[in-house]
């Protein structure tokens, strides 16, 4: 592949050389197989996987909503790990276990 002097990708070889005949200053030919492109991320920061970064966001969006909430009743709330919690029973249809 064929670059100019501003970066730009051109067709042919012809486009980038001098008038005797060898590629100008600032123009670069890319081999077959090299690597033309650079990542621009960097490795994960690990501060958003764990469990209080994500509680503290979801925190701070559930108060965000709330203050936007006029009626108590439609206010959200957060589910508390350490109280009481009994898991409902799903049951579906088709199931033997229903009655």
């Amino acid at each position: 592949m064929f670059y100019d002097e501003q970066g730009e990708h051109v067709r042919t070889k012809k486009e980038i050389l001098g008038e005797n005949g060898e590629d100008r200053k600032g123009c670069k030919i890319i081999k077959k197989g090299e690597i033309y492109e650079c990542s621009l991320f960097t490795a994960k920061n690990k501060l958003f996987k764990q469990d209080e970064f994500v509680d503290e966001v979801k925190h701070f969006y559930t108060e965000l909503i709330n203050t936007l909430v006029k009626d108590d009743k439609e206010k959200l709330d957060f589910f508390d790990e350490n109280g009481l919690y009994l898991a409902p029973k799903k049951i579906g249809k088709n199931n033997p276990k229903a009655e």
